[in-house]
């Protein structure tokens, strides 16, 4: 449900996805929502909770182009895709 909450709040229900590219848009958009730090995970982001030595999932972010936001620069927002 967070993913679901979160991803209305950058593209509001009702939006037409047509605009929006998967490599582009919608892995930016999964990169910030995926590098929000939660209570639930000890204040850290889905990506952090990643070890560093876990070599075969970073190599699939890597090809995927999936990559940690630095905390100040997430931005779940609609100016994030330009949504009116």
């Amino acid at each position: 449900m967070i993913f679901l909450e979160t991803y209305l709040y950058v593209i509001p229900k009702g939006t037409s996805l047509k605009p929006f590219t998967q490599h582009d848009d919608m892995t930016l958009l999964m990169n910030h929502i995926n590098s929000t730090r939660r209570p639930g995970l000890q204040s850290m982001s889905s990506y952090e909770l990643i070890p560093d030595d876990d070599h075969d999932m970073h190599l699939l972010m890597k090809l995927l182009g999936l990559k940690f936001i630095e905390p100040d620069d997430v931005n779940l927002t609609k100016s994030l895709l330009n949504v009116d």
